[in-house]
């Protein structure tokens, strides 16, 4: 098959036992039918962490950008680098800690970072350093994020001068217990888009 439509993501050596090869037109397949079951303004975003994981970070992150992906998840500013220098050039949240010392390399790779708490949004901003980030609200997980009651201290990230909020997520921790873990988030979100119009600040939700 050629390349265009598979990508041999482990590359094979005189030593190499077994490789991974990965369909591409089977990929593109699971991204339109994504997008299709999703609402007209929702965006998907490609989590690739791992290196895709284990399908191979440059084969599938490139491809999925060509054909219209705009939007990728890493788990650390190191992974986030490595997108960048493959030639990714849409939005890349960095889904788990990054230390605050980094938050120049944030700016420079133009990579968006989740804050996992109050404290960690406050020293990230204390860096002054202007930082793209998305809000991670626990709804029970209990990992990471700002806890679904703290609705103060969002407030406050929000009012942070070097912390630009482009979005919200929460993990949710129990696939049969949706509905609890929904209204917690969906409670929060609402009082977040009060917020953000009251204060005439410019994100959507």
């Amino acid at each position: 098959m050629p390349m265009s439509q598979t990508a041999r993501c482990l590359r094979l050596s005189a030593t190499d036992r077994a490789y991974i090869e990965i369909d591409l037109n089977n990929l593109e397949h699971n991204v339109r039918a994504l997008k299709k079951a999703m609402p007209p303004k929702c965006k998907l975003m490609a989590v690739v962490k791992a290196q895709a994981y284990g399908h191979g970070a440059y084969e599938i992150s490139t491809y999925l950008e060509k054909i219209g992906v705009r939007a990728f998840a890493v788990a650390t500013i190191d992974e986030g680098i490595k997108l960048r220098q493959y030639g990714i050039r849409s939005e890349i949240l960095i889904l788990g800690y990054t230390s605050v010392y980094r938050a120049s390399e944030l700016k420079k790779f133009d990579l968006t970072q989740t804050l996992i708490s109050y404290e960690y949004a406050n020293a990230l901003n204390k860096q002054g350093v202007m930082v793209k980030a998305h809000i991670k609200i626990d709804t029970g997980m209990h990992r990471l994020g700002i806890p679904s009651d703290a609705f103060s201290d969002v407030k406050k990230v929000f009012a942070m001068k070097n912390i630009n909020v482009c979005g919200v997520f929460t993990h949710l921790c129990c696939s049969d217990n949706f509905l609890s873990q929904h209204k917690k988030y969906g409670r929060l979100v609402l009082l977040f888009k009060i917020t953000v119009h009251s204060r005439r600040f410019k994100i959507s939700f």
